[in-house]
């Protein structure tokens, strides 16, 4: 016990047990005493009691004083921890590649206000930062509902164009179905920052004041442009990138561009489009200084090949042709890319395709006549080939090779179509620079430049390759030709 609390009761004492037993009554002196016991009992009670909630009073000090040391101990210890040591450099670096997406809506889904709320640290490295709050997506839905306050969105709008300070914006503006929203006016309002646009937008339902603002956008600085139109909700148009003497990036794939002044299309030098648009000839004539032409469609996109025109010849070095969906629905946009260009200066080619296909397919009719071709035509000094998913067969591949005696870099990534597979013996055998193979008769080298070469094969096509398994992966091994070395590790047989 403390020296605060002295109990005076004495519990289970000798006279107690008399009196308990005693056979006659008890006198007035003896109750009195007991009178006096009782008493002095209730009073140890309340002093038991108050002793009890003094020490609990002291264990839920200690306790916090506890908690207080294992939180102070801990932030010691975040203090060793190596993020403490990065420079502010490094720190800066770090988070402009972790806040590239910023999400402005009713979700509040900002990667920059999410560090910059870390600690204070953070918060100071964010705010001199003003790179970091130039990349946004705005998203303006077209009914303003309980989830979505005007007001707290136009709050983060205005923190990030003031926190990004002169900075030039990258930035994408989702307002379609919402032409009259109350903050599409202001996000327009800041379009000579604006260096890489993304518009998803409807220009056909905005209201006449609104179009006219669009119409006259001042792009000073603009140098890359996509321009998204789901189908049937209106044609995009290049007039809304007419006062935009920098542009040189075009992304247009989901909707056909029409345009009043071709003359803004002159300085383009890279451009995604899709072959199946009518005009799409017509657009390549308007760009004398494409350089990068990237053609692909979307799965919607059917039965194309309805006209028939020469081959036109283009200026570009690098070509990519990549299909959305299933291959034999839509060969056709790699057909028609092929059969109508000419591409005398290109370097880079790729032929991808990124549709679900299911196991045990046959192949379609091969496009190796319409590559064939088209390299043929071209004539051109390729060093870049990707073949990607392409239903080509071994021989056919090799064909194709034998007309790239400048190829640097070969990637052959197989399909699933069980009659198409390139990636064979006969094939690695044939890329050997010491001996004939199958496929190729000649002891001389079809690809003598050759440094980089990357196989990809399907596990799911690849049960018959088992019985030539241990012959395979050494002939894999010994593809470089002489004076190259690879630049990528030759895969074990684990990955096969």
């Amino acid at each position: 016990m403390s020296g605060q609390f002295q109990p005076r009761s004495r519990i289970g004492t000798q006279s107690l047990q008399e009196h308990l037993r005693s056979p006659c009554g008890l006198s007035e002196k003896q109750l009195s005493e007991i009178t006096q016991l009782v008493k002095v009992a209730e009073d140890d009670l309340d002093g038991y009691h108050a002793e009890i909630l003094r020490l609990e009073a002291r264990i839920v000090y200690l306790k916090s004083e506890h908690d207080r040391l294992v939180d102070h101990k801990s932030t010691l210890s975040s203090l060793l921890s190596p993020i403490h040591r990065l420079p502010n450099e490094i720190m800066i670096r770090i988070f402009t590649f972790s806040c590239d997406q910023n999400t402005l809506d009713h979700s509040k889904q900002s990667h920059t206000l999410d560090v910059s709320a870390v600690c204070s640290r953070w918060r100071a490295l964010t705010l001199s930062c003003s790179e970091l709050w130039a990349t946004f997506s705005i998203i303006l839905p077209p009914i303003v509902n309980e989830r979505h306050d005007p007001q707290l969105l136009e709050y983060v709008l205005d923190i990030f164009l003031e926190r990004s300070k002169h900075q030039l914006l990258t930035i994408s503006i989702d307002a379609n179905g919402s032409s009259e929203h109350p903050l599409l006016h202001k996000v327009m309002q800041t379009s000579p920052r604006w260096r890489d646009l993304t518009l998803n937008v409807d220009v056909v339902q905005f209201s006449a004041p609104l179009h006219a603002c669009l119409i006259g956008l001042r792009l000073p600085e603009l140098q890359f442009a996509c321009i998204v139109q789901p189908t049937g909700y209106g044609i995009s148009t290049l007039d809304l990138l007419s006062g935009s003497p920098k542009l040189r990036d075009l992304h247009a794939l989901s909707s056909p561009l029409s345009w009043t002044n071709p003359h803004s299309l002159s300085q383009i030098t890279r451009l995604s489009y899709c072959p199946s648009f009518t005009n799409f000839y017509e657009l390549l004539d308007w760009c004398p200084q494409l350089k990068t032409l990237y053609l692909s469609n979307f799965e919607h996109d059917r039965d194309i090949r309805a006209r028939s025109i020469p081959a036109k010849q283009v200026p570009i070095t690098s070509l990519t042709v990549s299909l959305a969906g299933y291959y034999p629905m839509v060969q056709d946009i790699l057909l028609d890319s092929m059969e109508s260009l000419v591409a005398p200066a290109l370097t880079s080619l790729v032929l991808e395709q990124h549709g679900e296909l299911p196991d045990n397919l046959y192949a379609p009719p091969s496009p190796f006549n319409a590559v064939d071709s088209f390299l043929a035509r071209s004539a051109c000094p390729l060093t870049v080939l990707v073949l990607d998913t392409m239903p080509l067969t071994d021989c056919e591949v090799v064909a194709l090779l034998k007309r790239l005696p400048s190829l640097v870099e070969l990637t052959v990534t197989e399909s699933k179509f069980e009659n198409a597979l390139p990636i064979t013996l006969d094939f690695v055998e044939s890329l050997h620079s010491h001996k004939r193979s199958a496929l190729r008769s000649s002891v001389n080298p079809i690809l003598p430049k050759l440094q980089t070469l990357v196989l990809e094969v399907q596990m799911v096509t690849r049960k018959k390759l088992r019985g030539q398994y241990r012959c395979f992966v050494p002939a894999v091994c010994r593809v470089v030709p002489v004076g190259s070395s690879p630049t990528r590790p030759i895969p074990t047989p684990g990955t096969l």
